[in-house]
C-alpha cells in the first residue's frame, strides 16, 4: 500500500479542499453535506495511505491525457492523487445523492398514506354530517373573544389588524389566538380521521 507523508497530505488538502466542496455542492446543492464528504473523502484518503496501486483503483482518471502519463509510469506509482480525490468526491456525492432519493421516497409514500387515511375518514364524516357538528361543537366551546376572533377572520375575511381594532387588541394578540384555535381544530379533525 503506497504511503503518503503528512506533508503531501496537508498541500493536497489546502490546494484542493475548496474546489472539491464546490464540485460536491454543484452535485448536492447543500453546503453542509458537501464539506461532510469532502471531509470523509480526505479521511478516506488518509486511512489509506494516500492513491491504491492496484490497476482497479488507477481507472478513476478523468481524462485521457492522465491515463497515457499513469500507463508510462511503473504500474505501483500513481501520480494523480488529485484525480483520485475528486472521484472520491463524485462518487460519495452519487451515493448521497441516490440515498436522500430512497429516503425521500419513503417519505412521500408515508405522506401519501396518511393523507390517504385522513382522506377517507375525512369524507366518511362529511357524508354522515359529523364533521359539521363537531366543528359547530368545536366553536361553540371556544372562550367568546377566541371564538369571536377566529370568525372574524375565517368567515369574515377580516385581517389581522381590522380584528386587532375592532376588538381593541394587538395584532400580535389576534395572530396567538387564532394559531391557538387552529391547532385545536387541526388535532380535531385528526382524531375525527381516525
Amino acid at each position: 500500500m503506497p504511503s503518503i507523508s503528512p506533508s503531501e497530505f496537508s498541500r493536497l488538502f489546502t490546494e484542493n479542499k475548496d474546489r472539491l466542496v464546490a464540485l460536491a455542492d454543484s452535485y448536492v446543492h447543500d453546503r453542509h453535506a458537501a464539506e461532510d464528504i469532502v471531509a470523509d473523502a480526505f479521511t478516506r484518503f488518509w486511512d489509506q495511505g494516500g492513491v491504491p496501486s492496484s490497476p482497479f483503483h488507477s481507472r478513476v482518471s478523468l481524462n485521457a491525457q492522465d491515463a497515457l502519463a499513469r500507463s508510462l509510469q511503473p504500474a505501483k506509482v500513481y501520480t494523480a492523487p488529485r484525480m483520485y480525490l475528486y472521484a472520491m468526491v463524485r462518487n460519495r456525492c452519487l451515493n448521497y445523492l441516490r440515498d436522500r432519493a430512497a429516503r425521500q421516497k419513503i417519505l412521500d409514500a408515508r405522506l401519501r398514506s396518511d393523507i390517504e387515511a385522513l382522506e377517507d375518514g375525512m369524507s366518511g364524516a362529511f357524508m354522515s354530517g359529523d364533521l359539521e357538528r363537531e366543528i359547530s361543537r368545536f366553536l361553540d366551546n371556544l372562550p367568546h373573544d377566541r371564538r369571536e376572533i377566529f370568525c372574524a377572520s375565517r368567515f369574515d375575511g377580516l385581517s389581522h389588524n381590522e380584528i386587532a381594532l375592532r376588538y381593541g387588541y394587538t395584532p400580535r394578540k389576534i395572530r396567538r389566538e387564532i394559531g391557538r384555535v387552529l391547532t385545536d381544530l387541526r388535532e380535531l379533525l385528526v382524531s375525527l380521521g381516525r
